[in-house]
């Protein structure tokens, strides 16, 4: 189910101990609300660490440097969520840290978020509606609050803002760069340079970040052929599909939709 921009892949209540420990780097391409009922964690993004306590609501972005530790236990309502569209996708890209709020700021969304695992067990589609929206509403205020902490880099992609529209609206279909720099009024070479300040990857590696995401999405989601899923983000051969999305989420495509019904 979509709704504004993001879906919601997984969730639950988890109670996680040392195994759930990854100190080392790893990636993960969706990115994840928490709420803690009870002990702590730690998770780091982009080398920065953020102890993860009761009383809390954390958004955790997708990023290729996260590392997390358990050292004893924690209780946690947990989404996994990614994005539906290219201004959504870029927009989480640039939160480069975990962003937290007092609970009592959401206090109005409890019966919903106390209600993840309920609604991962199938309870309904009026609660799948509002799971969704509480998703929404807290990537939003992360990304109001990354905003207004780097004013820079929102006025750099408002310059770009006609070339991720371009390949909104054309997507899956490949853009030519050239096309994108002439959509923002650049020049080939100053538009490769603005992008990849703004994006921090080159404008083919972001399309194809945009399709693999897409893809995630499609195989946590739905339950089309991986054929059909490789069609629908803008690959013609599955085995290629296949190897891309290897190489980017360190899983095939069905373990990838086996390892969505795992805890965070």
């Amino acid at each position: 189910m979509v709704i504004y921009g993001v879906s919601v892949i997984a969730g639950g209540l988890h109670r996680c101990d040392p195994a759930w420990s990854r100190p080392q780097r790893f990636r993960r391409e969706y990115s994840r609300i928490y709420v803690p009922v009870s002990g702590n964690a730690r998770f780091c993004v982009d080398d920065q660490w953020t102890d993860l306590v009761p009383g809390l609501i954390y958004f955790i972005p997708g990023q290729p440097d996260n590392r997390q530790v358990c050292e004893r236990r924690m209780s946690v309502h947990w989404l996994h969520l990614t994005p539906q569209s290219l201004p959504m996708a870029q927009a989480i890209a640039g939160i480069r840290r975990v962003v937290s709020w007092p609970e009592s700021r959401w206090r109005w969304w409890r019966p919903i978020y106390r209600r993840i695992a309920e609604h991962t067990a199938g309870g309904g589609t009026a609660l799948a509606s509002s799971v969704h929206a509480f998703a929404l509403a807290v990537t939003s205020a992360a990304i109001a609050a990354t905003a207004i902490a780097d004013g820079s880099l929102v006025d750099a992609r408002e310059r770009l803002a006609p070339a991720i529209d371009l390949l909104e609206r054309r997507f899956p279909d490949p853009v030519p760069v050239p096309a994108l720099a002439r959509a923002s009024e650049m020049s080939l070479a100053h538009f490769r340079r603005r992008f990849t300040a703004a994006y921090g990857s080159s404008p083919r590696a972001f399309i194809a970040r945009r399709r693999l995401e897409a893809a995630a999405s499609l195989l946590a989601s739905e339950e089309r052929s991986i054929a059909e899923v490789a069609a629908a983000c803008g690959y013609d051969d599955p085995f290629h599909f296949s190897r891309a999305f290897h190489r980017f989420h360190r899983l095939s495509p069905s373990a990838f939709r086996l390892a969505r019904q795992r805890g965070p």
